[in-house]
């Protein structure tokens, strides 16, 4: 969950010295004419396919393998440098944490760079490590250049917007802004897809994690739903634009 808390409800190490509060948050062969003679038998082409030897035989496996675990690095990539910048920021009492979103500010909006990559504290990062791992295994699955699609815009929205509209004198980070976007992706790209999959499995994902959308309304003190909320539009938007496009222009050019 991306959280958010207010001046007077801030815990845990300040980013900076005098900073402000801290919020959290935030995939024939020789064919030839070779022919038998012109005897009653008649003729035919002779094919040889070639032997197969033991590293054909052990490749294909091994590329399947390949092939599926190559879409999920980006994601266990992406999840690392999490870990990693979380590792980093204890010793440093909370410093990385000042390079989160700042409202409102010029030397804030770095932060809509920084702000998915830091977390504050191991909790908040172990809470968006698994559905960021899931929904995000799932897009990356289907096609490594979707999740790298998906990430960018959802990631611009969601940290442009709770730059726009966060609260002030505050600091947001987290992953949970593109944990949103991910989910509401999968529920709608089957619609702009006219894919009856993608809307299966948008069903799912909805079952499964359809509850935290609760998230994106103001219900909870030091939440920031901000974040949540412009993740989901930027979800939504990502949808659009990658699938709509595909879908008219297969409407258009039917195979033949």
């Amino acid at each position: 969950m991306e959280a958010i808390l207010p001046a007077d409800v801030c815990a845990g190490p300040a980013a900076r010295p005098g900073d402000r509060p801290l919020c959290r948050g935030h995939v024939h062969v020789g064919g030839g004419d070779d022919r038998r003679g012109g005897d009653d038998h008649g003729t035919g082409d002779v094919c040889d396919h070639g032997a197969v030897s033991d590293t054909d035989v052990t490749r294909a496996p091994r590329s399947r393998t390949v092939a599926l675990l190559t879409p999920a690095l980006a994601v266990a990539l992406t999840l690392a440098v999490m870990w990693i910048l979380e590792i980093i920021d204890v010793p440093l009492d909370g410093e990385l944490d000042g390079y989160g979103i700042r409202p409102r500010q010029v030397g804030g909006l770095d932060g809509v760079v920084f702000a998915p990559f830091l977390h504050a504290g191991f909790g908040h990062l172990i809470a968006n490590t698994v559905p960021f791992a899931v929904l995000g295994g799932v897009i990356a699955l289907g096609s490594s250049k979707h999740f790298a699609q998906v990430t960018i815009i959802t990631g611009l929205i969601a940290g442009l917007g709770t730059w726009l509209t966060g609260q002030s004198n505050s600091i947001h980070l987290g992953a949970s802004g593109l944990v949103f976007g991910y989910l509401l992706y999968l529920m709608t790209r089957g619609i702009f897809a006219r894919n009856i999959a993608f809307l299966l499995g948008g069903v799912i994902a909805a079952v499964v994690y359809g509850g935290i959308l609760w998230g994106v309304l103001p219900t909870n003190r030091g939440v920031s739903w901000q974040g949540h909320l412009f993740g989901a539009i930027g979800g939504i938007f990502a949808a659009s634009s990658i699938h709509e496009r595909k879908a008219a222009g297969a409407a258009k050019d039917p195979p033949q």
